[in-house]
């Protein structure tokens, strides 16, 4: 017989919960006690209150605001303005990574070369459009 989730393990059962729906987005796994409820199979809400009710209402509040609105629902500018410039940050930071990338495949391929290898043999299946 399968024994409640209690104590310690409800703790980290519901912190591992609350990072996995951050991460999916308030589109996609809106945070509420009673999704965390159902997504807990707990019988009853009042597992849910005190310190984990705040961690809960915490999870909430940080998803409405990497979404875009607050807690009433509207969206400010303001907030937009901040996750345009995180998302450029982001975009930026890929963008160097992939160069990295491209420079590092370069350099691989280039020694392959000096070595005789036939690279065009070799990377003829990564070619969009095969004869």
């Amino acid at each position: 017989m399968l024994r409640n989730t209690r104590g310690q393990n409800l703790d980290q059962k519901l912190e591992k919960l609350l990072a996995e729906m951050l991460t999916q987005g308030f589109e996609n796994a809106p945070i509420s006690r009673t999704s965390v409820q159902e997504l807990l199979r707990l019988k009853s809400r009042s597992t849910l209150v005190g310190r984990r009710g705040e961690k809960i209402d915490a999870a909430r509040a940080a998803q409405l605001k990497a979404s875009g609105s607050y807690d009433d629902g509207k969206r400010r500018r303001l907030l937009l303005e901040d996750q345009n410039e995180i998302l450029k940050k982001k975009v930026e930071e890929l963008q160097n990574a992939r160069d990295h990338y491209v420079e590092q495949l370069l350099t691989i391929v280039q020694q392959l070369q000096s070595k005789g290898v036939n690279i065009e043999e070799s990377l003829v299946v990564l070619r969009p459009n095969r004869p």
